[in-house]
């Protein structure tokens, strides 16, 4: 199970720094030539650093993370992973957060979204596994809740007013989710990796997890 989620990983990573570096050369070869790019916040890099040197570490974090996501995808295929890549990751993981458009609080926000629609569906599997009729419960629950919350907008009203909108975000939110998901792939992967092979870093990291998460 590990290594067919390892390989998942893999290719997200891949498929992800595959659109980065794609966009990344894009900007540097021709700036202003992707319009949407206009509405899009800088990252905490491209506050301080001009445009040009912002693509290019695009594009290189791009060429970085597919050369991971291969080197990752091997090492799962052989039970083993390497220091260097380990470090490479926790490089390049940092560095998509640094550059990821809008800053750290949008990651922030996008990321503590994405572990509450995680975590809710986990734990109502698991609950539905474990204890069924409290199970249908909390289905019964969580399809309450959602039913009042929809039934409380007015379908025609939030399109008229959010449809445009959101379509003209669209392509800024997709491009901050890639930095994302590529940067979490990332993160999870290694920790995993973590779990299975334990060197003294993995060893260290382990031993103070609950520190870490606290801290994070």
């Amino acid at each position: 199970m590990n290594s067919r989620i390892h390989s998942v990983l893999s290719f997200v990573i891949v498929v992800c720094s595959a659109v980065l570096a794609v966009l990344g050369g894009i900007r540097l070869i021709a700036p202003g030539s992707l319009g949407w790019m206009d509405a899009v916040a800088p990252g905490l890099i491209g506050r301080v650093l001009p445009e040009a040197v912002d693509a290019a570490l695009g594009l290189a974090v791009g060429l970085a993370g597919i050369v991971i996501g291969l080197l990752g995808y091997a090492a799962s295929r052989a039970g083993r992973s390497t220091a260097l890549s380990r470090a490479m990751t926790i490089v390049v993981a940092i560095a998509l957060i640094l550059l990821t458009p809008g800053g750290l609080i949008p990651f922030a926000g996008y990321s503590f979204a994405l572990v509450v629609i995680v975590g809710v569906t986990v734990m109502t599997m698991l609950l539905v596994r474990r204890h069924p009729w409290w199970g249908v419960v909390a289905i019964a629950a969580v399809a309450a809740v959602t039913t009042w919350m929809i039934v409380g907008l007015n379908a025609a009203e939030v399109a008229s007013r959010f449809g445009p909108a959101f379509m003209e975000q669209l392509p800024g939110v997709l491009y901050a989710g890639a930095y994302l998901v590529t940067a979490v792939a990332l993160i999870v992967r290694m920790t995993m990796g973590a779990y299975t092979q334990r060197g003294a870093l993995a060893r260290w990291v382990l031993r103070h997890r609950t520190a870490i998460t606290v801290a994070a």
